[in-house]
């Protein structure tokens, strides 16, 4: 079935997009309250009161770990969901989305930003098969090892995704 032109733009701005300003939200709120907890422990010890508590610190910095794994979790379900609607099928693994790709004259790893997409992935899969409760850190697969501040990183770069799906979309579009 041929999509209308309006279809088709529609569709494009649906799918090539990742939508973060709620997962930003939170983790704005998360380090207004690191910084909240750290000024008060900080302000407790310069009048001698030592009853603040470092496990709130250390709390307020799991959290905050915690926060970025859902917001890698949150960023590539998206990316899944969309690129699964992009090429017309459910595909749950790479292994075989890679082979229909190839069959459309389409090099996966031409994609721009592919590398980011697939280092989410990793990230992704290490969180879901990670006792998070347990940890401030992850071992992705091919052995990178990510504690808050390279998910951070990571999650600051998660608008590459936007042009992973822009690029696919044109791609598979051109095959049609």
């Amino acid at each position: 079935m041929e999509l209308s032109q309006l279809d088709r733009t529609t569709l494009k701005l649906r799918v090539t997009r990742i939508d973060r300003q709620g997962t930003d939200r939170l983790i704005n709120l998360a380090n207004e309250f690191a910084s909240s907890i750290s000024t008060k422990v900080l302000e407790s010890l310069e009048k001698g009161d030592c009853s603040s508590s470092f496990a709130d610190i250390a709390e307020a910095a799991k959290t905050k770990f915690c926060l970025y794994c859902l917001a890698i979790i949150n960023c590539y379900a998206t990316l899944e969901n969309n690129r699964n609607e992009i090429v017309g099928q459910k595909f749950a693994n790479l292994k075989k989305l890679d082979p229909f790709l190839k069959a459309k004259g389409i090099n996966h790893e031409k994609v721009l930003c592919h590398k980011t997409m697939e280092e989410f992935r990793q990230v992704n899969n290490a969180v879901k098969h990670h006792r998070l409760s347990e940890a401030t850190t992850i071992i992705t697969e091919s052995g990178k090892r990510y504690g808050t501040k390279q998910l951070e990183s990571l999650y600051k770069r998660s608008r590459r995704l936007d042009s992973y799906l822009t690029d696919l979309f044109r791609k598979f579009a051109n095959t049609q």
